[in-house]
């Protein structure tokens, strides 16, 4: 929580009043007012959030980018008929609309209610009401990344068994006693680069369950 009270260096009071007054206003929802003029950061909202933009990502590089976007309308507005989802996310045409509700049907990520009209449930006179299943995408991306991580650390595994004792040698040498052939610096360079990127690949991947998975069960 932050109050009046709180120093900011370079910041006037009366500065330090207009940003507590403005940032409770952001649509993200991830600053409120509270009591006495203090602010506070609503960390399960920024949790919801990360997850969010973490889904819609996974849709955006599994599908298009406006797969992405028709998933998070619905996500975000609950339950829409094609034709709202076609206007709402300006689509062209229906059948556009349809190819991707589609496509993200089979996919689980979105489900489709029948509302039908009148008793004898004629598709043409039926209402469909698609929604969103983001439990399903968080799913679907944790089994893909902790599987990529499970190969990324065998392949590390791997690497320093077949090159240890290159890149023991290549940590104790010096620019006076390098005796290693050209071949061998080259190969170091290269094993030793290889490694770097699977380290920050699995970091990379590490913050994603954070996101999906660890900051979810903190919340709770």
């Amino acid at each position: 929580v932050l109050g009046l009270r709180a120093k900011v260096p370079g910041v006037s009071e009366d500065l330090l009043r207009s940003y507590i007054r403005v940032l409770p206003q952001d649509s993200a929802g991830v600053v409120v007012a509270e009591e006495g003029g203090a602010i506070a950061i609503d960390f399960a909202r920024v949790v919801k959030l990360a997850r969010q933009l973490a889904i819609e990502q996974y849709v955006n590089d599994r599908f298009t980018p406006r797969h992405a976007r028709l998933f998070r309308l619905i996500n975000e507005k609950g339950h829409l008929e094609r034709e709202q989802v076609t206007r709402m996310a300006m689509v062209a045409t229906f059948k556009e609309t349809k190819i991707m509700l589609n496509q993200l049907f089979r996919a689980g990520l979105v489900t489709v209610q029948e509302i039908p009209k009148a008793i004898d449930r004629t598709p043409s006179r039926c209402h469909f009401l698609w929604a969103a299943t983001p439990e399903r995408a968080v799913d679907d991306l944790l089994r893909t990344t902790l599987t990529s991580m499970a190969n990324l650390y065998s392949r590390h595994a791997l690497e320093h068994s077949t090159h240890g004792r290159l890149l023991v040698r290549s940590q104790h040498v010096t620019d006076e006693e390098d005796y290693r052939s050209n071949a061998e610096k080259h190969l170091a360079v290269k094993v030793a680069g290889g490694l770097d990127k699977i380290e920050r690949a699995v970091l990379q991947m590490d913050g994603l369950v954070l996101r999906l998975r660890d900051f979810d069960e903190t919340a709770k």
